[in-house]
């Protein structure tokens, strides 16, 4: 499954490669192919996230179990598919810096990791947000209930005086 994972990876970062190439053919400014750059980033990210510390964690597991050592061919795979994938994303690099002047794959990363941290920290200000309303909720129901507690407890009390 790792394997077949990891080609699903590497075939889209060359799809979306490919994408961008064509489009670099018509397009007046990068924000024309700023969707094909994301896809190709995130292909990126998946394939990462799927390369080596996978066949590193279950290499001595599975070894162990079926006596088969079919983990090094699956390294190579990944290494070879992260060593593509990065020719890739340098062969793009180099289309647009050509296209669009010499820095501006420097500045795509640069804008990216920035909305990516304006939205992580976004994402955490909501987080804040809701934990306090949630807090808020948690203490005016432990109010309630408190109140609820003292005033039965009362009225028991006042029907306990009362019949005696």
């Amino acid at each position: 499954m790792v394997v077949a994972e990891t080609l699903v990876g590497i075939q889209l970062v060359q799809s979306s490669c490919k994408a961008i190439k064509s489009a670099l053919k018509t397009a007046e400014n990068v924000s024309e192919i700023g969707g094909l750059l994301e896809n190709m980033f995130s292909a990126k990210e998946k394939l990462k996230e799927q390369s080596h510390p996978i066949a590193s964690k279950w290499a001595k597991f599975i070894k162990g179990k079926t006596g088969q050592d079919n983990f090094l061919q699956l390294a190579i795979q990944e290494t070879v598919d992260e060593k593509l994938a990065q020719e890739e994303m340098r062969k793009v690099m180099r289309m647009l810096n050509r296209r669009f002047g010499n820095d501006t794959w420097e500045h795509i990363l640069i804008e990216r990791d920035k909305k990516k941290k304006a939205h992580a920290d976004q994402m955490e200000m909501e987080r804040l947000e809701r934990d306090d309303m949630y807090d808020k909720i948690l203490q005016i129901g432990g109010g309630i209930i408190a109140v609820a507690i003292a005033v039965i407890g009362m009225v028991f009390y006042v029907k306990y005086r009362m019949n005696r």
